[in-house]
């Protein structure tokens, strides 16, 4: 048997026929036990909730400058089609120095 060979086990083992005598000592580590298994489950449920988060957070974000990048790549070809400034800046949003920065 393992316990023989490995101290350790062999102490694990007899502490835990210990703990079985005793129905007190056995509620409480089993108290203990569970506990500690909530706590871990509470981690792991953070966890995966925090990815989830950063996920649709960095989808959001993409998505903003990915729109942001349109505008200004639309606002550049209708200057190079020569439109006028300030027809520009209304139909696609951006501020006066953002178009003429394009120029």
């Amino acid at each position: 048997m393992i316990s023989e060979k490995n101290p350790q086990v062999k102490k694990a083992v007899v502490r835990l026929m210990e703990m079985s005598n005793d129905e007190r000592t056995r509620l409480l580590y089993e108290s203990y036990q569970k506990k500690e298994w909530d706590i871990r489950a509470r981690e792991r449920g953070a966890r995966a909730e925090g990815r989830a988060e950063g996920r649709a957070e960095g989808r959001s974000e993409g998505r903003a400058e990915g729109r942001a990048e349109g505008r200004i790549e639309i606002a550049r070809r209708l200057l190079l089609k020569g439109n006028p400034l300030d027809e520009i800046i209304e139909d696609i949003g951006l501020t006066r120095e953002e178009v003429e920065n394009l120029r």
